[in-house]
């Protein structure tokens, strides 16, 4: 029968005048005596402290630690550091909010929450240093990202921004040098250990999101720290810190390598040896009581078995093993009880093995557990969790075969510590089934070139309209009267006269919309172009060369300058200032939306440079997509049929194509605007392209799985032929 967890506390707790060592036991299910909240500034934040020694960090430690780095190191750290005491401000009244019983009680602490959340964002920005680096306070400004990643996990946050957050930890820790690792042992420690714990629920999602590919001097940035800080109860992670590194390296098995499946293969067995032989510190040893030890085991063991689960799901030759797996882990979890610490890091065991489950009865103590779990604790990613499993469960309820996780998640899952990694990311498609949210683009720092008229023109007066900060650039000066009417309703938009042919000239534009952008630029659209020269054979002189005769003139090639040199150039230059300190660097990934056509996949017949400028902008982005996930920027690409613009009214271009667009039509420009806006403001979208085809947008799925767009641009340049055909057939018939 499972054991009970003793209350009371022991002579040594009791005697204790630390304040983590005086809460030994669960988090008490009434909270009626800290929703009395103080009406006095003062006596609010006290009694906030107070709840954040006693009742928030036991809800979330596995086991009472008197060297636990969220009250030995992040307390003291809040009596000097105003961001230490902003964020565990931050995290306190969200999660007492979340408890609250009274509904006006839990708006005020929300926006308590809110307010302090903020002041993190403004102490972490006044900490950058221009230069780059590491920031001032560079600790607390470690520590106040963690929490903020931790409170992400408590709101149930829907967009990818702890996923940036954890960029930013894991590139000021792999910055430190061992001096520092050294000099500052335990505050070093601490840091990688919160990190680990994060990072280790990060791998988890790689298999959705195919996220997180490491390039081979990425995979060490951030080693086991643990041999520093021998013989240590992590707060988080227990007895399991080493295992948690294992596990965040699991991710590296499925990234893409020359070498696959060699190189696959031996980092799976290396990591699999490492899970099976890894041993952790006997508990018993570390000045816990006997229960809890017990549970730090019990919670070490199925921690191993979920990792070797996630490890086996990306091996179909060791799918049969993962069953045995999943019903082990489950025996584990069991034999914790109900309100023990060591619960509060049971999400990421009890997902996994969960989402393996066949047997009716298995499954019902799980959802179980799982409710008991939200009900004590409240936590928004518990509640997706749950919503996951129920989708992965109830087809097998209903007689059916349960369904994968893995194609559950990627329409569920928002932000699942301990069970999430949804990042930038190559295998997220875009979907248009959603409505559009464009919250997060409010004051982000836009350019645009080709702005003055055309899909420019609309997908500017649509940023300013969601509250960017839009920077219009052109050669041609016809934007005045939009800049005017968009300055008149109280937006940020200003016009910047370029001609993109010239580096110079982009190098002034980039700084003028930095200056524009509050020091900063976000988000970056290529789309100035044009249509010029004809069709090579067009374009070779009438008269016939004779022996003797001088050459003939140098073809033109002014759509090679405009449409590919210049995107070129906008790229680099975007790429370069991307790197500027960030006001915001933890809450919005950079994005680069380039603007190409269809005529990158089928051709343009009727000019041979904007056919090879269209397509080499195809070649850009294939060539950049990877590395710029990597690098924490959103890389995408629109492919529009043609638009009602300047360029389709051209007489040439009606010539040539009026016939076909008589039939077929244009292309909706809201619709381009739309998949612009998509790009820019989703922080899941990174290497994809889409087509604006005439009766609808999709994801070209321009990659290897998708057989580089083939399979849908030939669907619907299949729809264009039958439509034309159709309506010929239907002239010839009615002629007399």
């Amino acid at each position: 029968s499972p054991r009970s967890i003793v209350t009371e506390p022991t002579s040594s707790q009791s005697s204790s005048k630390s304040p983590e060592l005086q809460v030994a036991v669960p988090l008490r299910n009434s909270l009626d005596p800290w929703d009395a909240l103080p009406g006095d500034g003062e006596a609010e934040r006290m009694h906030l402290l107070q709840y954040y020694i006693e009742a928030f960090v036991p809800s979330v430690q596995v086991a009472p630690i008197a060297t636990s780095f969220y009250t030995s190191l992040y307390m003291p750290w809040s009596f000097q550091i105003e961001g230490m005491l902003d964020a565990i401000l931050a995290i306190s009244s969200a999660q007492l909010a979340r408890r609250s019983q009274d509904a006006d009680r839990a708006k005020h602490l929300r926006a308590v929450s809110s307010r302090h959340e903020r002041k993190c964002y403004q102490f972490i920005k006044e900490r950058l240093h221009p230069s780059g680096g590491l920031p001032e306070d560079t600790y607390q400004v470690t520590a106040v990202i963690l929490i903020l990643v931790g409170l992400e996990a408590l709101n149930g946050v829907k967009t990818t921004r702890w996923i940036s957050q954890l960029k930013s930890v894991q590139r000021i820790l792999s910055a430190l040098t061992p001096e520092q690792s050294i000099m500052d042992c335990v505050e070093v420690d601490s840091l990688h250990r919160h990190f680990t714990y994060h990072f280790a629920s990060a791998s988890l999602m790689a298999r959705v999101s195919n996220a997180g590919k490491p390039c081979s001097t990425e995979q060490g940035l951030i080693p086991i720290s643990a041999a520093l800080m021998p013989g240590t109860i992590d707060p988080l992670m227990g007895i399991s810190y080493q295992l948690c590194d294992l596990i965040s390296r699991i991710q590296y098995v499925t990234s893409s390598n020359p070498a696959f499946p060699l190189a696959t293969e031996a980092s799976f067995n290396v990591i699999e040896q490492g899970i099976q032989s890894w041993t952790y510190d006997n508990p018993f040893a570390l000045g816990v009581d006997t229960p809890i030890a017990l549970d730090l085991i019990a919670l070490a063991e199925a921690y191993r078995l979920a990792a070797l689960i996630q490890l086996y799901r990306t091996s179909p030759s060791h799918s049969t093993n993962i069953a045995g797996c999943a019903a082990r882990a489950m025996e584990f979890i069991a034999r914790i009880p109900p309100g023990s610490a060591a619960e509060s890091s049971l999400l990421y065991p009890i997902f996994l093995a969960g989402a393996e489950l066949d047997d009716e009865a298995a499954i019902e103590k799980c959802f179980r557990r799982l409710e008991d779990i939200q009900n004590r604790n409240r936590y928004e990613n518990v509640e997706c969790v749950q919503k996951v499993l129920k989708e992965v469960w109830r087809p097998k309820l209903e007689g059916g075969q349960r369904r994968d996780w893995e194609e559950v998640g990627l329409h569920i899952l928002p932000a699942i510590s301990m069970a999430n990694h949804i990042t930038s990311t190559m295998a997220t498609p875009i979907s248009f089934r959603d409505s559009l949210d464009t919250t997060n683009l409010k004051d982000r720092s836009v350019l645009i070139t080709g702005a003055a008229s055309g899909i420019g023109l609309a997908c500017a007066i649509k940023m300013a309209e969601e509250g960017a900060i839009v920077t219009m650039a052109d050669r041609q000066n016809t934007a005045g009267a939009v800049i005017a009417e968009l300055t008149a309703r109280g937006l940020r938009a200003q016009f910047v006269h370029c001609d993109v042919t010239s580096y110079e000239a982009q190098a002034s534009m980039f700084q003028s919309a930095i200056q524009f952008g509050d020091g900063q630029i976000d988000i970056v659209i290529p789309n100035a172009g044009i249509l010029a020269e004809k069709n090579m054979f067009d374009m070779v002189p009438t008269t016939l060369p004779k022996l003797g005769d001088s050459p003939p003139p140098v073809p033109g090639s002014a759509c090679l300058s405009v449409n590919l040199d210049a995107v070129y150039n906008t790229c680099y230059l975007a790429l370069h200032y991307f790197r500027l300190p960030r006001t915001a660097a933890t809450t919005f990934t950079p994005s680069i939306v380039l603007i190409a056509s269809l005529a990158a996949y089928i051709g343009y017949p009727y000019s041979t440079t904007y056919s090879m400028s269209k397509f080499g902008v195809r070649g850009l982005f294939y060539s950049l997509r990877e590395r710029a996930m990597r690098s924490s920027i959103r890389l995408n690409l629109v492919a529009p049929w043609f638009v009602d613009t300047g360029i389709t009214k051209q007489d040439d271009f009606v010539a040539d194509n009026g016939a076909v667009l008589e039939i077929v039509g244009y292309a909706s420009m809201n619709r381009v605007v739309d998949a612009v806006m998509r790009f820019s403001s989703t922080q899941n979208l990174c290497g994809r392209s889409v087509g604006i085809f005439p009766r609808g947008n999709e994801d070209i799925h321009d990659d290897l799985e998708g057989g580089f767009g083939g399979a849908v641009v030939g669907k619907h340049m299949r729809e264009i032929k039958a439509i034309v055909a159709q309506d010929m057939q239907k002239q010839a018939h009615s002629s007399p």
